[in-house]
């Protein structure tokens, strides 16, 4: 105080900031929600267990953890590590809720994805009949590198079967046909392939298409 002569002083401490927000990103940069089945008859909706979602890490110091505080809510499929900025991870709805995956670089810095929400299916029309069978496919569309594969997740009750473009050799589909079930994509190594490619889900009447965009193909072979 320049009347008083009085003196004041603080002490600060300087810590080292560990956050990775700005350094580390990670894509899907916006939440994805998942809703499961609508309830057969005047039953509840269910819970899109199963499904997975693709997430993208880029930035800070490779290789990368992933962690979910939430393991109840979802869960990381292999690996849970991450070795190169762009890689990827895979996480499978395990039940109802909200989530965010934490990424921790070689450096600590740590960063958060956008939420993967669940949401239960709405509550069947008590006025609706209960049937034997019902199909939902989630989710609709994927994105699959080649010699890699993904997969989507099928609920509902009884059996369904696929169908695809059979002039693409490189691309396969597992053999799966009752339901619950994960159904997988793969793209093939040195057969004929376009992208992107449209999978039917076929139970009686009903058809839930699933559009797969394939990426790496070559542009002169037509092959990956």
């Amino acid at each position: 105080d320049v009347t008083s002569g009085l003196i004041r002083r603080y002490n600060f401490n300087v810590v080292q900031q560990i956050s990775g927000a700005g350094i580390l990103s990670t894509l899907p940069s916006g939440g994805v929600t998942i809703t499961g089945a609508k309830g057969l008859g005047s039953a509840d909706g269910s819970c899109p267990v199963g499904a997975s979602v693709d997430y993208y890490v880029f930035g800070g110091t490779p290789p990368y953890t992933v962690a979910s505080p939430l393991s109840g809510v979802a869960t990381i499929l292999e690996p849970n590590t991450v070795s190169f900025t762009g890689g990827r991870f895979t996480t499978q709805v395990s039940g109802c809720g909200k989530v965010a995956f934490i990424v921790t670089d070689a450096s600590g810095r740590t960063v958060e994805t956008s939420t993967l929400e669940s949401i239960q299916g709405a509550k069947g029309d008590s006025t609706t009949a209960t049937t034997a069978d019902s199909i939902e496919v989630s989710p609709r569309t994927r994105t699959l590198a080649c010699r890699d594969l993904t997969s989507v997740s099928v609920t509902g009750q009884g059996t369904f079967r696929t169908s695809f473009n059979a002039s693409f050799p490189g691309f396969a589909v597992s053999a799966q046909t009752t339901i619950p079930n994960t159904v997988t994509f793969q793209a093939l190594t040195g057969g004929a392939i376009s992208s992107p490619i449209t999978v039917l889900f076929i139970q009686g009447a009903v058809t839930i298409p699933v559009v797969v965009t394939i990426t790496g193909i070559n542009a002169i072979t037509g092959q990956c």
